[in-house]
Protein backbone atom coordinates (compact mmCIF):
# COMPACT_ATOMS: atom_id res chain seq x y z
CA UNK A 1 0.00 0.00 0.00
CA UNK A 2 1.18 3.60 -0.81
CA UNK A 3 1.17 6.58 1.51
CA UNK A 4 -1.73 8.96 1.19
CA UNK A 5 -1.26 12.35 -0.43
CA UNK A 6 -0.17 14.93 2.55
CA UNK A 7 -3.31 16.87 3.01
CA UNK A 8 -3.30 19.82 5.62
CA UNK A 9 -6.23 20.58 7.94
CA UNK A 10 -4.43 23.32 10.14
CA UNK A 11 -3.41 24.83 7.04
CA UNK A 12 -6.60 24.12 4.98
CA UNK A 13 -7.57 27.89 3.45
CA UNK A 14 -11.17 26.37 2.18
CA UNK A 15 -14.15 27.99 3.21
CA UNK A 16 -16.19 31.02 2.59
CA UNK A 17 -14.81 34.23 3.92
CA UNK A 18 -17.36 36.57 5.56
CA UNK A 19 -15.92 37.94 9.17
CA UNK A 20 -15.01 40.56 10.76
CA UNK A 21 -12.08 42.77 9.52
CA UNK A 22 -8.87 41.81 10.47
CA UNK A 23 -7.58 43.17 13.66
CA UNK A 24 -11.15 43.01 15.58
CA UNK A 25 -9.53 40.23 17.60
CA UNK A 26 -5.56 39.31 17.63
CA UNK A 27 -5.45 36.66 16.34
CA UNK A 28 -1.68 36.37 16.05
CA UNK A 29 -1.44 36.18 20.11
CA UNK A 30 -2.40 32.65 19.81
CA UNK A 31 0.19 31.67 17.14
CA UNK A 32 2.34 32.74 19.97
CA UNK A 33 1.18 31.81 22.39
CA UNK A 34 0.82 28.40 20.55
CA UNK A 35 4.59 28.65 19.59
CA UNK A 36 6.16 30.21 22.21
CA UNK A 37 4.85 28.57 25.32
CA UNK A 38 2.48 25.74 24.82
CA UNK A 39 4.33 23.29 22.62
CA UNK A 40 7.87 23.81 23.77
CA UNK A 41 6.69 23.02 26.94
CA UNK A 42 5.24 19.90 26.11
CA UNK A 43 7.76 18.79 24.07
CA UNK A 44 10.41 19.94 26.46
CA UNK A 45 8.59 17.95 29.56
CA UNK A 46 6.68 14.64 27.99
CA UNK A 47 8.74 13.00 25.05
CA UNK A 48 10.74 9.57 26.13
CA UNK A 49 13.23 8.70 23.69
CA UNK A 50 11.13 5.57 22.04
CA UNK A 51 8.08 7.75 22.17
CA UNK A 52 6.01 7.39 25.39
CA UNK A 53 4.81 10.51 26.47
CA UNK A 54 4.50 11.88 30.20
CA UNK A 55 0.70 13.10 30.97
CA UNK A 56 1.39 14.25 34.32
CA UNK A 57 3.45 17.22 34.76
CA UNK A 58 3.45 20.01 37.66
CA UNK A 59 2.03 23.57 37.76
CA UNK A 60 6.19 23.40 36.85
CA UNK A 61 6.33 21.10 33.86
CA UNK A 62 7.99 18.32 35.99
CA UNK A 63 6.87 15.13 35.74
CA UNK A 64 5.10 13.37 38.67
CA UNK A 65 3.62 10.35 39.39
CA UNK A 66 3.18 6.61 37.80
CA UNK A 67 4.38 7.37 34.35
CA UNK A 68 1.22 5.79 32.77
CA UNK A 69 -0.44 6.76 29.36
CA UNK A 70 -3.67 6.24 27.58
CA UNK A 71 -4.68 6.22 24.33
CA UNK A 72 -6.22 9.68 24.66
CA UNK A 73 -2.96 11.30 25.86
CA UNK A 74 -0.50 9.52 23.75
CA UNK A 75 -3.19 10.04 20.46
CA UNK A 76 -4.20 14.10 21.66
CA UNK A 77 -0.25 14.73 21.85
CA UNK A 78 0.54 13.17 18.10
CA UNK A 79 -1.94 15.76 17.17
CA UNK A 80 -0.38 18.73 19.46
CA UNK A 81 3.21 17.65 18.14
CA UNK A 82 1.64 17.18 14.46
CA UNK A 83 0.60 21.07 14.67
CA UNK A 84 3.61 22.33 15.69
CA UNK A 85 5.53 20.02 12.86
CA UNK A 86 3.27 21.53 10.62
CA UNK A 87 3.51 25.30 11.85
CA UNK A 88 6.97 25.16 12.02
CA UNK A 89 8.82 22.70 10.14
CA UNK A 90 11.16 22.09 13.30
CA UNK A 91 12.39 18.43 13.66
CA UNK A 92 12.11 18.45 17.35
CA UNK A 93 8.10 17.87 16.80
CA UNK A 94 8.30 15.81 13.56
CA UNK A 95 10.88 13.43 15.72
CA UNK A 96 8.48 13.11 18.95
CA UNK A 97 5.41 12.74 16.17
CA UNK A 98 7.31 9.77 14.76
CA UNK A 99 7.91 7.84 17.83
CA UNK A 100 4.76 8.79 19.41
CA UNK A 101 2.96 7.52 16.67
CA UNK A 102 4.59 4.09 16.34
CA UNK A 103 4.36 3.94 20.15
CA UNK A 104 1.15 4.39 19.89
CA UNK A 105 0.22 2.19 17.04
CA UNK A 106 2.32 -1.01 18.69
CA UNK A 107 2.79 -0.48 22.20
CA UNK A 108 -1.03 -0.55 23.01
CA UNK A 109 -1.74 -3.26 20.56
CA UNK A 110 -3.28 -6.39 22.52
CA UNK A 111 -1.26 -9.24 21.64
CA UNK A 112 -3.47 -11.73 22.81
CA UNK A 113 -7.14 -9.85 21.48
CA UNK A 114 -8.39 -7.70 19.09
CA UNK A 115 -7.65 -3.72 19.66
CA UNK A 116 -5.60 -1.47 21.54
CA UNK A 117 -5.51 -1.16 25.23
CA UNK A 118 -6.50 1.94 26.91
CA UNK A 119 -3.57 2.34 29.14
CA UNK A 120 0.05 1.28 29.39
CA UNK A 121 2.80 1.75 31.89
CA UNK A 122 6.10 3.36 31.45
CA UNK A 123 8.07 -0.60 31.82
CA UNK A 124 5.59 -2.01 29.16
CA UNK A 125 2.92 -3.34 30.95
CA UNK A 126 -0.79 -2.95 30.63
CA UNK A 127 -2.34 -0.59 33.24
CA UNK A 128 -6.25 -1.16 32.00
CA UNK A 129 -7.03 -3.36 29.22
CA UNK A 130 -10.29 -2.27 28.33
CA UNK A 131 -11.22 -1.39 24.55
CA UNK A 132 -12.55 1.87 25.45
CA UNK A 133 -14.68 3.20 22.88
CA UNK A 134 -13.71 6.63 23.61
CA UNK A 135 -9.69 5.63 23.54
CA UNK A 136 -9.95 4.34 20.35
CA UNK A 137 -11.45 7.41 18.84
CA UNK A 138 -8.44 9.27 19.93
CA UNK A 139 -5.75 6.57 18.53
CA UNK A 140 -7.29 6.96 14.98
CA UNK A 141 -7.36 10.95 15.50
CA UNK A 142 -3.84 11.18 16.62
CA UNK A 143 -2.50 8.05 13.19
CA UNK A 144 -4.50 9.89 11.37
CA UNK A 145 -2.46 13.24 11.93
CA UNK A 146 0.75 11.47 12.04
CA UNK A 147 0.16 9.86 8.65
CA UNK A 148 -0.41 12.88 7.01
CA UNK A 149 2.21 14.59 7.53
CA UNK A 150 4.48 11.19 7.94
CA UNK A 151 3.70 9.39 4.82
CA UNK A 152 4.58 5.80 6.58
CA UNK A 153 2.72 2.89 5.60
CA UNK A 154 2.95 1.47 8.55
CA UNK A 155 0.95 4.12 10.27
CA UNK A 156 -1.78 3.57 7.74
CA UNK A 157 -2.58 0.50 8.28
CA UNK A 158 -2.88 0.94 12.18
CA UNK A 159 -5.36 3.35 11.07
CA UNK A 160 -7.14 0.97 9.22
CA UNK A 161 -7.05 -1.82 11.61
CA UNK A 162 -8.46 0.37 14.21
CA UNK A 163 -11.49 1.41 11.81
CA UNK A 164 -11.81 -1.95 11.09
CA UNK A 165 -12.43 -3.06 15.00
CA UNK A 166 -14.26 0.03 16.05
CA UNK A 167 -16.65 -0.59 13.49
CA UNK A 168 -16.61 -4.13 13.49
CA UNK A 169 -16.35 -4.53 17.00
CA UNK A 170 -17.83 -1.36 19.31
CA UNK A 171 -21.08 -0.61 17.03
CA UNK A 172 -24.31 -1.67 19.14
CA UNK A 173 -27.66 -2.58 17.48
CA UNK A 174 -28.40 1.07 16.59
CA UNK A 175 -25.61 1.23 14.34
CA UNK A 176 -23.94 3.99 16.64
CA UNK A 177 -20.97 3.18 19.31
CA UNK A 178 -20.93 1.80 22.36
CA UNK A 179 -18.83 2.77 25.60
CA UNK A 180 -16.88 -0.28 24.51
CA UNK A 181 -15.67 -3.84 25.25
CA UNK A 182 -13.76 -5.58 28.03
CA UNK A 183 -9.96 -6.72 27.15
CA UNK A 184 -11.19 -10.43 26.01
CA UNK A 185 -13.84 -8.35 24.07
CA UNK A 186 -16.27 -11.06 25.31
CA UNK A 187 -18.47 -8.39 26.95
CA UNK A 188 -19.98 -4.55 26.29
CA UNK A 189 -18.68 -2.15 29.05
CA UNK A 190 -21.72 -0.53 30.43
CA UNK A 191 -24.34 -2.18 28.53
CA UNK A 192 -27.28 0.16 29.40
CA UNK A 193 -25.53 3.36 29.27
CA UNK A 194 -24.37 5.09 26.19
CA UNK A 195 -22.92 8.99 25.99
CA UNK A 196 -22.32 11.39 23.16
CA UNK A 197 -18.87 12.32 23.89
CA UNK A 198 -17.07 8.75 22.06
CA UNK A 199 -19.24 10.01 19.41
CA UNK A 200 -17.76 13.35 18.46
CA UNK A 201 -14.84 12.38 18.77
CA UNK A 202 -15.16 9.23 16.76
CA UNK A 203 -16.74 11.67 14.09
CA UNK A 204 -13.70 14.07 14.43
CA UNK A 205 -11.56 11.21 13.99
CA UNK A 206 -13.08 10.37 10.96
CA UNK A 207 -13.14 13.82 9.32
CA UNK A 208 -9.32 13.81 10.10
CA UNK A 209 -8.59 10.27 8.66
CA UNK A 210 -10.53 11.09 5.50
CA UNK A 211 -8.09 14.25 4.73
CA UNK A 212 -5.25 11.19 4.39
CA UNK A 213 -6.89 10.55 0.93
CA UNK A 214 -8.78 13.72 0.17
CA UNK A 215 -6.86 13.64 -3.14
CA UNK A 216 -6.95 10.01 -3.59
CA UNK A 217 -7.98 7.17 -3.90
CA UNK A 218 -11.07 8.37 -4.30
CA UNK A 219 -13.24 5.08 -3.03
CA UNK A 220 -11.22 5.53 0.03
CA UNK A 221 -11.79 9.45 0.78
CA UNK A 222 -15.85 8.37 0.29
CA UNK A 223 -15.36 5.70 3.05
CA UNK A 224 -13.98 7.60 5.71
CA UNK A 225 -16.57 10.76 5.06
CA UNK A 226 -19.41 8.10 4.67
CA UNK A 227 -18.36 6.79 8.36
CA UNK A 228 -18.32 10.72 10.01
CA UNK A 229 -21.79 11.51 8.02
CA UNK A 230 -22.90 8.30 9.73
CA UNK A 231 -22.35 9.33 12.65
CA UNK A 232 -23.53 12.96 11.88
CA UNK A 233 -26.90 12.09 10.84
CA UNK A 234 -27.32 9.71 14.23
CA UNK A 235 -27.17 12.61 16.21
CA UNK A 236 -29.14 14.80 14.08
CA UNK A 237 -31.65 12.37 13.79
CA UNK A 238 -31.87 10.69 17.13
CA UNK A 239 -30.18 12.67 20.16
CA UNK A 240 -30.58 16.51 19.29
CA UNK A 241 -33.51 17.65 21.22
CA UNK A 242 -36.27 18.80 18.86
CA UNK A 243 -37.97 21.07 21.78
CA UNK A 244 -34.69 22.71 23.02
CA UNK A 245 -31.89 22.09 20.47
CA UNK A 246 -29.89 20.90 22.79
CA UNK A 247 -27.58 17.56 22.84
CA UNK A 248 -27.89 15.94 26.24
CA UNK A 249 -24.87 14.08 26.95
CA UNK A 250 -26.07 10.92 28.54
CA UNK A 251 -28.49 7.91 27.19
CA UNK A 252 -29.96 4.73 27.92
CA UNK A 253 -28.46 1.46 25.64
CA UNK A 254 -31.68 2.50 23.41
CA UNK A 255 -30.11 6.41 23.46
CA UNK A 256 -32.64 8.27 24.79
CA UNK A 257 -32.28 10.71 27.89
CA UNK A 258 -32.75 9.17 31.51
CA UNK A 259 -35.96 10.17 32.86
CA UNK A 260 -34.16 12.21 35.62
CA UNK A 261 -30.88 13.70 36.50
CA UNK A 262 -30.41 14.39 32.52
CA UNK A 263 -27.75 17.11 31.39
CA UNK A 264 -26.54 18.59 29.06
CA UNK A 265 -22.53 19.62 28.09
CA UNK A 266 -22.16 23.27 27.38
CA UNK A 267 -18.37 22.63 25.78
CA UNK A 268 -19.31 19.79 23.70
CA UNK A 269 -22.40 21.88 22.28
CA UNK A 270 -19.37 24.72 21.20
CA UNK A 271 -17.51 21.23 20.00
CA UNK A 272 -19.90 19.89 17.90
CA UNK A 273 -20.58 23.23 16.49
CA UNK A 274 -17.08 23.32 15.54
CA UNK A 275 -16.68 19.89 14.09
CA UNK A 276 -19.92 19.74 12.21
CA UNK A 277 -19.31 23.52 10.22
CA UNK A 278 -15.35 22.26 9.65
CA UNK A 279 -17.26 18.83 7.89
CA UNK A 280 -19.28 21.34 5.81
CA UNK A 281 -16.40 23.62 5.02
CA UNK A 282 -14.80 20.68 3.48
CA UNK A 283 -17.13 17.75 2.48
CA UNK A 284 -18.02 17.04 -1.28
CA UNK A 285 -21.12 17.27 -2.69
CA UNK A 286 -23.39 15.18 -2.49
CA UNK A 287 -22.28 14.90 0.95
CA UNK A 288 -25.17 15.93 3.65
CA UNK A 289 -24.34 19.41 4.81
CA UNK A 290 -24.79 19.72 8.56
CA UNK A 291 -24.29 23.70 9.28
CA UNK A 292 -27.97 24.32 10.24
CA UNK A 293 -27.76 21.73 12.58
CA UNK A 294 -23.93 22.93 13.75
CA UNK A 295 -25.33 26.78 14.37
CA UNK A 296 -28.19 25.37 16.29
CA UNK A 297 -26.00 23.66 19.13
CA UNK A 298 -23.39 26.85 19.02
CA UNK A 299 -26.85 28.81 19.70
CA UNK A 300 -27.90 26.64 22.42
CA UNK A 301 -24.94 26.83 24.01
CA UNK A 302 -24.35 30.56 23.95
CA UNK A 303 -27.80 30.81 25.24
CA UNK A 304 -27.74 28.53 28.29
CA UNK A 305 -24.10 28.47 29.12
CA UNK A 306 -22.52 31.95 28.38
CA UNK A 307 -21.85 34.10 31.73
CA UNK A 308 -22.74 37.89 30.10
CA UNK A 309 -22.18 39.45 33.90
CA UNK A 310 -18.60 37.23 34.75
CA UNK A 311 -17.84 35.78 31.61
CA UNK A 312 -16.79 32.67 30.86
CA UNK A 313 -18.86 29.24 29.57
CA UNK A 314 -20.25 26.88 32.51
CA UNK A 315 -19.90 23.42 32.08
CA UNK A 316 -23.32 21.80 32.15
CA UNK A 317 -27.04 22.63 32.73
CA UNK A 318 -29.76 20.26 33.45
CA UNK A 319 -32.24 18.84 30.11
CA UNK A 320 -35.23 19.38 32.33
CA UNK A 321 -35.85 21.98 35.23
CA UNK A 322 -33.70 24.29 36.65
CA UNK A 323 -30.16 23.91 36.82
CA UNK A 324 -28.39 24.03 40.40
CA UNK A 325 -26.42 27.13 40.74
CA UNK A 326 -23.22 25.11 41.47
CA UNK A 327 -23.44 24.28 38.32
CA UNK A 328 -23.46 27.32 36.64
CA UNK A 329 -20.18 28.62 38.26
CA UNK A 330 -18.14 25.64 36.71
CA UNK A 331 -15.72 27.10 34.08
CA UNK A 332 -13.49 24.60 33.36
CA UNK A 333 -9.98 25.15 30.85
CA UNK A 334 -11.51 23.28 28.33
CA UNK A 335 -14.92 24.57 27.64
CA UNK A 336 -13.54 27.96 27.01
CA UNK A 337 -11.33 26.56 24.64
CA UNK A 338 -14.42 25.26 22.90
CA UNK A 339 -16.11 27.79 23.26
CA UNK A 340 -13.90 30.29 21.76
CA UNK A 341 -12.54 28.29 18.85
CA UNK A 342 -16.43 27.71 17.68
CA UNK A 343 -17.23 31.33 18.30
CA UNK A 344 -14.02 32.64 16.52
CA UNK A 345 -14.42 30.00 13.63
CA UNK A 346 -18.28 31.14 13.39
CA UNK A 347 -17.74 34.88 13.22
CA UNK A 348 -14.95 34.68 10.46
CA UNK A 349 -16.15 31.73 8.55
CA UNK A 350 -20.05 32.11 8.70
CA UNK A 351 -20.14 35.98 9.14
CA UNK A 352 -21.66 35.70 12.64
CA UNK A 353 -20.88 39.48 13.93
CA UNK A 354 -22.81 38.61 16.92
CA UNK A 355 -20.20 37.27 17.87
CA UNK A 356 -17.60 39.60 18.58
CA UNK A 357 -18.17 40.60 21.90
CA UNK A 358 -18.87 37.30 23.58
CA UNK A 359 -15.86 35.76 22.08
CA UNK A 360 -13.73 39.30 23.08
CA UNK A 361 -15.07 38.30 26.82
CA UNK A 362 -14.47 34.78 26.52
CA UNK A 363 -10.98 35.37 25.36
CA UNK A 364 -10.29 38.09 28.28
CA UNK A 365 -11.66 35.55 30.63
CA UNK A 366 -9.01 32.93 29.21
CA UNK A 367 -6.17 35.05 29.73
CA UNK A 368 -7.14 36.53 33.52
CA UNK A 369 -8.30 33.39 34.90
CA UNK A 370 -6.73 30.64 33.15
CA UNK A 371 -3.43 31.05 31.38
CA UNK A 372 -0.27 30.70 33.96
CA UNK A 373 1.47 33.89 33.54
CA UNK A 374 4.29 32.53 35.95
CA UNK A 375 5.30 29.05 34.25
CA UNK A 376 3.14 28.82 30.81
CA UNK A 377 0.36 26.74 30.16
CA UNK A 378 -3.16 26.58 31.42
CA UNK A 379 -4.69 26.18 35.09
CA UNK A 380 -7.49 23.27 34.72
CA UNK A 381 -9.97 25.73 36.09
CA UNK A 382 -9.54 29.75 37.43
CA UNK A 383 -7.75 29.65 41.15
CA UNK A 384 -6.04 26.01 40.72
CA UNK A 385 -2.71 27.24 40.66
CA UNK A 386 -1.93 23.77 42.91
CA UNK A 387 -2.92 21.40 40.47
CA UNK A 388 -0.95 19.58 37.42
CA UNK A 389 -0.56 21.22 34.65
CA UNK A 390 -1.11 17.89 33.01
CA UNK A 391 -2.48 14.83 33.00
CA UNK A 392 -3.95 11.78 30.70
CA UNK A 393 -7.14 13.89 30.45
CA UNK A 394 -5.29 17.20 30.36
CA UNK A 395 -2.72 17.22 27.53
CA UNK A 396 -3.82 20.73 25.87
CA UNK A 397 -5.39 19.23 22.87
CA UNK A 398 -8.13 21.52 23.19
CA UNK A 399 -5.90 24.52 23.73
CA UNK A 400 -4.00 23.54 20.27
CA UNK A 401 -6.93 22.69 18.56
CA UNK A 402 -8.27 26.30 19.43
CA UNK A 403 -4.48 27.94 18.93
CA UNK A 404 -4.05 26.15 15.13
CA UNK A 405 -7.86 27.39 14.33
CA UNK A 406 -6.86 31.20 15.09
CA UNK A 407 -3.59 30.23 12.97
CA UNK A 408 -5.73 29.09 10.12
CA UNK A 409 -7.98 32.01 10.17
CA UNK A 410 -5.13 34.66 10.46
CA UNK A 411 -3.80 32.74 7.20
CA UNK A 412 -7.24 33.07 5.53
CA UNK A 413 -7.21 36.79 5.78
CA UNK A 414 -3.28 37.36 4.62
CA UNK A 415 -4.12 35.22 1.63
CA UNK A 416 -7.16 37.64 1.06
CA UNK A 417 -4.71 40.59 1.44
CA UNK A 418 -6.98 42.00 4.48
CA UNK A 419 -10.02 41.36 5.94
CA UNK A 420 -11.97 38.21 6.28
Amino acid sequence: MSSPDNHSTAGDLTGRCSGPAAGEIDLPWFERHLLDDILPHWLAAAVDDDGFFHPRLTRQWQRTGEPVATLVSQGRLCHNFAIGYELTGHDGYREALQRGAHYLAECFRDPGSPGWVFAVHRDGHIVDGRKDTYGHAFLLFGLAHAARLLHEDRLVTAIEGAADFVTGWLRDRRRAYAMGMNRQVTKVLEPGRRLANPMMHLFEAFLAASALWATGPPLKHVIWLALAAGVALFVQEHLIRADTGGLPEEYTSDWVPPAEGAWVNIGHQFEWAYLLSRWSEVRPAPAPDFSAMAEGLLDYGLAEGFDPTDGGICTRVALNGPTPPEWRKERGWWEQAEASRAMMHFAFVRGRHDLLEPLKRNIEFIKTHLVDHEYGGWFPRPGAVDALKGNEWKVDYHVVGLCAEAVRLARMAEQRGGPL
